[in-house]
């Protein structure tokens, strides 16, 4: 019969769905669509709103710079950069100009549609915005800047707030997709004035001011280094979850910087400026220190070595020591250039980038000390390298000094929150190696105080969650709990209070899915509630199994003999207190003496509340001769 019970609860829970009446759930899918009818076709990590008023000038802007800049470096490269290397006779440096306009772009494009998530919601982006993504992973980037830049001041004069959004999104895309061939072409660039002396310097300039503005952007709230996926669905439920795919995100860890027009983004952008010069110039005159040692055939080959075991070095820490971001091969080619994690976090991973980077710079001005005079490179360029090289490293003290301040409004929380509690989302849940980052942690804490107010209280070694008061459903609940168990990792007494509420066997069994493993003391209460053997059942089965101390509250519930037998089969043999408050139920003689023959062998202090029980001489008798 016991067994009988266990297995019930288990089918009872999986059978479970959301018990919302008829009303609140017609209502719930009013305010959703209330939400749809504000938000774009095309999602974007700053919540989706159309631009209006100031903001649609302020979007427009950056769309104009962002897509300007792009068309004046293609300019640059087609017509200034590629006829001046045929004419020099460096046709090597021509063909890997000419690959990195193509297929620089393509791959750039490609790695960054799939790390946007845009295949996943593709549905929801204008037709033409579509036809501009595939034209530029077909080896056309170039014309894609063109085209949004043309678009963008077209729907500007026409107050098209809408294309303006979709513009929005097509910047983020060409920013990211373009960095590939943006860096690859700076590189070919460099390298050819170090080693033939042609003049590119113009070219070279417009890709530098476009690479520190792109890397200086990944400091900001816009750049979004972890996401988290979620479904989304009208009165979306257990029952119909399966149905939705996981295609909707939320940023939950982004650049420290909300803009860089303030003085810690203009130290950022002197940073990045600094950190671009000297890495790109030690590319290039390590290519021209090497080329007479360093070559295949008639090709020099140490620039393109130089920048490949950096590849290689920078890859390697990604996976070693940054599961939670994606090392492919766009990240560690970034961080050939400039880091592209934050570059003020406080994680040890971000040292040991930058210590691949300061290594490659000590080999590169090396070999620029003993081999400069086989280089090209004017005197100025010369010291202006070195100086960079030295003085990127005290200001990225600085910097990191300045903006280690974790951010207590993380972006994206708010919103998330609304729309749990509307229960139009399930989350996917957290990877467990994501708890031990700082700003993770402040994003978890963000949405659990705007979503459970006071009722989740996480302070130190203990953690409450106090719900006797509450309107939230159950689902909810247990949903936001993805937020709230990273904020449990370092908990040893926990609290669940549940007093007075309506609930029932399947809410309980759903909220003790959530309790933290690692705990040593643990108070449930469950008193007054409509729980029965089933929720009691299932909280013994989750029960911690490295507890000290239990409180029970289970006064006034629906528990018998047969959810308390099964209790006592389930305490931790290292309970050393237990307190178990019975009165007002069902528990008789039965349950008590199950009780007592399953007492751990290390309690020194028990309390049994039997007040209004049917509980006798049989099983005080019992629990007395057992003690």
């Amino acid at each position: 019969e016991l067994c009988h019970l266990v297995s019930s609860s288990s089918s009872s829970v999986s059978d479970f769905a959301p018990r919302r009446a008829r009303a609140m759930a017609e209502e719930r899918a009013a305010l959703v669509d209330q939400r749809e009818l504000q938000r774009l076709d095309v999602g974007d990590d700053s919540g989706g709103h159309q631009p209006v008023g100031g903001s649609l000038v302020v979007a427009i802007t950056a769309i104009a710079l962002t897509a300007g800049l792009f068309v004046v470096s293609f300019l640059t490269d087609a017509f200034l950069v590629m006829p001046r290397l045929w004419v020099s006779g460096a046709r090597t440096d021509f063909g890997a100009q000419l690959a990195s306009i193509i297929f620089g772009g393509a791959v750039g494009a490609l790695v960054y549609t799939q790390d946007m998530g845009i295949w996943g919601k593709v549905e929801r982006v204008p037709r033409w915005l579509r036809i501009l993504f595939v034209v530029g992973m077909c080896g056309f980037f170039f014309l894609v800047p063109m085209a949004i830049l043309g678009i963008a001041i077209v729907a500007g004069i026409n107050g098209d707030a809408k294309t303006i959004g979709a513009c929005t999104l097509a910047r983020q895309w060409i920013q990211g997709g373009g960095l590939l061939q943006l860096i690859l072409g700076l590189l070919v660039q460099a390298s050819a004035v170090a080693v033939y002396g042609v003049d590119l310097w113009m070219s070279i300039a417009v890709g530098f001011v476009l690479l520190v503005k792109v890397a200086a952007e990944h400091d900001t709230h816009e750049h979004v280094y972890l996401r988290l996926m979620y479904r989304e669905g009208r009165a979306l439920g257990r029952d119909v979850a399966d149905e939705a795919t996981w295609e909707e995100s939320t940023p939950l860890i982004t650049g420290p910087l909300d803009s860089l027009l303030q003085p810690r983004g203009l130290l950022v952008l002197l940073f990045r400026a600094l950190e671009v010069v000297a890495s790109v110039g030690s590319a290039a005159v390590f290519q021209a220190g090497t080329r007479d040692t360093l070559v295949v055939g008639n090709f020099g080959i140490g620039g393109l070595l130089f920048v490949a075991a950096q590849m290689a070095a920078q890859a390697g820490v990604f996976r070693m020591s940054s599961e939670w971001m994606s090392a492919g091969f766009m990240r560690a080619s970034l961080a050939c250039v400039f880091i592209p994690k934050p570059a003020l976090d406080s994680e040890v991973p971000v040292l040991l980038h930058y210590a691949i980077m300061a290594v490659a710079q000590v080999i590169a001005l090396s070999v620029d000390f003993l081999l400069a005079p086989q280089t090209e490179l004017p005197g100025m360029a010369h010291q202006g390298i070195r100086l960079a090289a030295l003085a990127m490293w005290p200001l990225l003290l600085t910097l990191r000094l300045k903006l280690a301040v974790r951010s207590n409004s993380p972006v994206g929380a708010a919103e998330l929150a609304e729309k749990v509690k509307l229960g139009v989302v399930q989350l996917q849940p957290l990877q467990a190696d994501l708890a031990q980052l700082a700003q993770l942690e402040d994003f978890c804490r963000a949405f659990c105080n705007l979503f459970f107010d006071k009722a989740f209280v996480s302070n130190g070694d203990s953690a409450t969650l106090d719900l006797s008061g509450t309107t939230l459903e159950v689902s909810a609940i247990c949903m936001a709990m993805v937020f709230a168990m990273p904020l449990l990792k370092d908990v040893s007494k926990y609290e669940l209070n549940l007093e007075g509420t309506h609930l029932r066997d399947a809410d309980v069994a759903d909220l003790v899915e959530h309790l933290p493993m690692e705990i040593s003391s643990l108070e449930v209460n469950l008193a007054g509630t409509q729980v029965g053997d089933v929720g009691v059942v299932r909280l013994a089965q989750m029960l911690p199994r490295g507890l000290t101390r239990l409180e029970a509250g289970l006064n006034s519930t629906q528990i018998t003999d047969k959810g308390l037998t099964v209790l006592a089969q389930q305490l931790p043999d290292t309970l050393s207190s237990l307190e178990l408050i019975l009165y007002n139920t069902q528990v008789g003689d039965k349950g008590i003496t199950a009780l007592a023959k399953k007492l751990p062998p290390n309690l020194i202090s028990l309390r049994a509340g039997l007040y209004r029980t049917p509980v006798g001489d049989e099983g005080v008798t019992a629990m007395a001769q057992n003690l």
